[in-house]
């Protein structure tokens, strides 16, 4: 399947059902950690902006972070050979801590199915990881047991605006913004612009975005870094939060940093979230064809990882 199917396809993995393997042995508790890097994680940052829930974390480093009590350890990799997440996971089994495994292939989900742990083996093999996004967000919707959203897809609309989007950022530095309840937004476009294309980017969030970076940015832009930033807007945002919004994007042209803004736009919140997911996923894939980058190449990432083993 190429990138782009990939892409297109991203709203039916919100119709999947998760199978739960040794689904008896799944220990509820008060509290979780999801550990989990890349694109792996990208699911449980989507479901903690739509529904979230202060009793997850989502933990992505080596080992296990500081916890109270006897959280769930869930470990999520696509790939299941995350050297992070399988260190977690190895940790919360030494602590004899209940873990929930969730990967497609490889050591983590041998682990699982060695030790009969309670996991779900994630059906379609060979997607880029940064793309599966769906899959681990219903997996927790399952596990927390809400029901989402029915989504509808405008993918070709999605897709012309960021064709347009993507020909104005070419040699450009962009700086993809969004509120804090939104960081999702950001993260994801992060992600893509940053594999996909090969593109550096930054990501920021306000409020706090006011404070620091503002400086930085439009120092920058004097001094001829190429810099231009991309707004996420949801007008289900405080009312205090959109004002400071419109007021920074306009205080950056005023000191010429070109700006665009983009509407969240869909029938319910998980559906603008997933369409603005779309969106800078197509960005990436745009942008990396006007960088002239072969995406079916192995990456860096990939040889980078190698190395470590």
């Amino acid at each position: 399947m190429t990138i782009e199917d990939q892409i297109k396809n991203l709203p039916s993995q919100f119709s999947w059902q998760p199978s739960v393997i040794n689904k008896d042995q799944l220990q509820k508790s008060s509290t979780a950690i999801v550990a989990a890097m890349g694109g792996s994680h990208l699911g449980a940052h989507l479901y903690q902006c739509w529904q979230p829930k202060p009793e997850m974390s989502v933990h992505s480093d080596f080992r296990l972070p500081p916890y109270f009590g006897q959280p769930l350890v869930m470990s999520f990799s696509y790939s299941g050979r995350t050297a992070e997440t399988l260190s977690a996971a190895n940790e919360a089994l030494d602590k004899n801590m209940p873990v929930f495994i969730a990967a497609s292939d490889g050591p983590l989900l041998e682990l699982a199915q060695a030790k009969a742990l309670p996991h779900v083996e994630i059906g379609p093999k060979g997607l880029i990881p940064r793309l599966t996004i769906g899959y681990f967000f219903k997996i927790l919707a399952d596990y927390f047991g809400t029901t989402t959203d029915p989504i509808h897809s405008q993918e070709d609309k999605i897709a012309e605006e960021a064709r347009k989007i993507a020909e104005n950022l070419k040699d450009s530095l962009p700086v993809v913004m969004s509120s804090n309840r939104n960081y999702i937004l950001p993260l994801n476009a992060r992600a893509q612009l940053s594999e996909t294309a090969h593109h550096p980017v930054f990501d920021l969030y306000l409020p706090e975005a006011n404070h620091h970076q503002m400086a930085g940015i439009i120092e920058g832009a004097k001094k001829g870094v190429n810099l231009k930033v991309l707004f996420f807007a949801d007008d289900e945002d405080s009312p205090e939060l959109i004002s400071s919004m419109a007021r920074l994007s306009d205080f950056y042209r005023q000191n010429g940093v070109e700006t665009t803004v983009i509407n969240l736009a869909g029938e319910n919140r998980l559906e603008k979230l997933i369409s603005a997911i779309m969106m800078t996923n197509y960005i990436g894939l745009e942008l990396g064809r006007l960088n002239n980058i072969n995406t079916s190449e192995p990456s860096v990432i990939e040889e980078f990882k190698l190395g470590a083993k």
